[in-house]
This record gives C-alpha cells, sequence and structure tokens, in this order.
C-alpha cells in the first residue's frame, strides 16, 4: 500500500513539473527552424542583455536559413502587388509576396506570427496568372539577401510575433493554395 501511495505521489508530482513546450513540427521548413529557435531560447526577453544577444543571434540564424534550399518548402504567402522595375540594368516583372494570418490554422502554428516578405523576379508568362489577395506556395532561389537588422522579435500589446526580413528570390515556381470560393 506505502508502494502504490508512493508511486501515485510521485506520478502527481512529475504531472505538475513545467514542461519545456516543444515546437510543433510541420513540412513548413521556417515554422521548424523559428519553433526550434524560440525553444532553445526560453528567456528571450528575460533582461535588456539576453534580449540584446538572443536578437543578434536571431538575425544571424534567420539570415542563415534563407540560405537554405528549403528556405520557401510549404510557406503560404499571399500576393500583394506586382511592378515592372530594373534588376541590374535589366528590366524585369517583381511580386511581392508576404506571410499572413490565418484563423484556420492551429492556433499553435508559428505562421501566425511570422512576418516575411518575398520579392519575385518572375516572368511575363508567370505573372499572368497572379492574383492580388490570393495565396501560393512559391519556390526559388535567393537572388539577395535580406538586411539583417530587418528581423527582430516584435511585440505590440498582446501581439508577439517575429520579423523575418525582406528578400529577392529568382521564383522558378508558383503554385496556388487552393481558394475558398
Amino acid at each position: 500500500m506505502k508502494y502504490l501511495t508512493s508511486l501515485l505521489l510521485l506520478c502527481l508530482f512529475m504531472g505538475c513539473q513545467s514542461q519545456k513546450a516543444e515546437p510543433i513540427q510541420t513540412s513548413v521548413f521556417l515554422e521548424n527552424q523559428l519553433g526550434q529557435f524560440i525553444s532553445q531560447h526560453p528567456n528571450w526577453k528575460a533582461d535588456e542583455d539576453t534580449e540584446k544577444k538572443t536578437t543578434e543571434k536571431f538575425r544571424h540564424r534567420v539570415i542563415n536559413w534563407s540560405n537554405e534550399e528549403e528556405f520557401l518548402k510549404d510557406l503560404p504567402f499571399k500576393f500583394k502587388r506586382l511592378i515592372d522595375t530594373t534588376v541590374n540594368n535589366t528590366a524585369v516583372k517583381l511580386a511581392f509576396f508576404e506571410t499572413y494570418s490565418d484563423s484556420t490554422r492551429n492556433s499553435q502554428s508559428l505562421l501566425n506570427f511570422m512576418q516575411l516578405q518575398i520579392k519575385g523576379l518572375v516572368s511575363a508568362e508567370q505573372s499572368k496568372d497572379l492574383i492580388v489577395g490570393n495565396t501560393y506556395y512559391i519556390d526559388g532561389h535567393l537572388f539577395k539577401q535580406g538586411k539583417r537588422n530587418d528581423i527582430q522579435y516584435v511585440e505590440l500589446g498582446q501581439f508577439k510575433g517575429y520579423a523575418l526580413g525582406s528578400y529577392m528570390f529568382s521564383i522558378n515556381q508558383i503554385n496556388p493554395i487552393n481558394q475558398a470560393n
């Protein structure tokens, strides 16, 4: 009986221990990387010095992630606008894509707390099928790195999020996400 009581007390004690929240694993490369970084730095905002050091690590890490082939993998974007411009003295079409918040996602999804802009070099053929406000998966190669200072932890009232910067990619593929009509 003492053994059973001790075992019950031990189970109760272990159940009450605070556990480190593990990030949800998804098919989205960037969401997984961000989740791992957050779980590795639970005291990011503990004090001014810790915040400064962690933010600097975060900036370097995000820039490194942008060099990964999977950076855009399964990351949903909303198409914002298309402009004609020049890059390196060449006329190009530049499509602006941004991450977006979606109430139909899992409430634990970091996608709702990420701000990322992709300026995509697209062909005339690719651009003709883009519709402002629609959502897409895009794939491409990094053309121009983002600025480290644009990457930061953002706190505005109750909102806490992660500004991941703005990058230019040469877009290889654009796939529409099923649109609700």
